[in-house]
């Protein structure tokens, strides 16, 4: 339960970062 917790939020982490990285900082906040 709390791994699967753990890979949640990375996983949502992960995705943030890789749309910072291509659309810039601003397109990431707007999420």
């Amino acid at each position: 339960m709390i791994l699967t917790c753990y890979n949640t939020f990375n996983t949502s982490f992960a995705i943030i970062e890789f749309k910072s990285k291509i659309s810039g900082i601003d397109e990431a906040r707007s999420i």
